[in-house]
């Protein structure tokens, strides 16, 4: 019985080894980031390599991510896992665990199990990524961005960019840093930063933002409406700056004085990522 056992065991170390040294992971990424492309058709995905792990699962190392063919993301690592309840209800799950800028994203994701696109529904928690590294926002801001961003994200449809989710994101220590000055200021530090947004197709709409800072509170709501072209989407935003007193003075100035008076200040953004317009009123 013991050299029974002993066989059996060498067997499935053996068995486990080979699988693990032949594995096709130029063969698996390949696919995996054809697929990826099918349900994000304006995204590019490369990567590295992929191993098999315990518990059962693969692992993902070096995920490039491009949006409209510009630096989007970089994962270090993704590690997913099975859901096996999903396969009975005709589903492929996922249970998904990644690290990128000092932080994590995990959550679940299921797809159709069909050779096309399918429909997607996904639920995820940001955890404490590290903003001020993000390819992306690096792209689209006008200014240096900096904070450590949490929240979750739901979505469902037929694709990314076709369906329907929601999401909420809190910060804390934001900061905005101009290239040049601002009203007088040379940038913005916000204590803490929340938004809750809802997505419908290409249009994201910006429930309520706020940032509340020692110097500044803003709070603020509007739209996206995503265009081909990311840049030339556009910009819908309605909010009221409240300075600080000591901040009030040095701006004051530049707004009319009914306002600061008021310590209240309305604006609007509209325009496109690519050319935004300001105004104070």
């Amino acid at each position: 019985m013991k050299k029974i056992l002993t066989y059996i065991t060498f067997v499935i170390i053996a068995v486990g080894f080979f699988l693990y040294i032949l594995f096709p992971s130029e063969t698996v990424t390949t696919y995996l980031a054809y697929r990826l492309a099918q349900l994000a058709p304006q995204s590019e995905f490369s990567i590295a390599d992929a191993r098999l792990t315990l518990p059962p699962g693969l692992v993902f190392s070096e995920i490039d991510i491009k949006f409209q063919k510009n630096p989007a993301a970089f994962l270090d690592r993704i590690t997913v896992f099975p859901a096996y309840a999903s396969f009975f209800k005709g589903r492929m799950g996922v249970d998904v665990n990644a690290s990128l800028y000092d932080g994590k994203i995990v959550g679940y994701a299921d797809f159709a199990k069909t050779g096309k696109a399918g429909d997607i529904n996904a639920d995820f928690r940001v955890l404490k990524v590290n903003l001020k590294s993000i390819p992306i926002i690096k792209e689209l801001a006008r200014y240096r961005i900096s904070g450590i961003l949490s929240g979750n994200i739901k979505y469902g449809g037929p694709s990314f960019g076709a369906g329907k989710g929601s999401a909420h994101f809190s910060a804390k220590k934001c900061g905005i840093e101009f290239d040049s000055p601002v009203i007088g200021l040379n940038g913005l530090v916000f204590d803490t930063g929340k938004t809750d947004i809802t997505m419908e197709k290409q249009k994201i709409n910006i429930e309520a933002l706020d940032l509340n800072g020692r110097n500044l509170s803003v709070s603020a709501t509007g739209s996206i409406t995503l265009a081909a072209n990311f840049s030339d989407s556009r910009i819908k935003l309605k909010g009221t700056l409240r300075p600080a007193p000591d901040i009030l003075k040095k701006v004051g100035a530049f707004f009319p004085q009914k306002y600061v008076r008021q310590g209240g200040i309305p604006f609007t953004v509209t325009g496109t990522f690519s050319s935004m317009n300001y105004s104070f009123r």
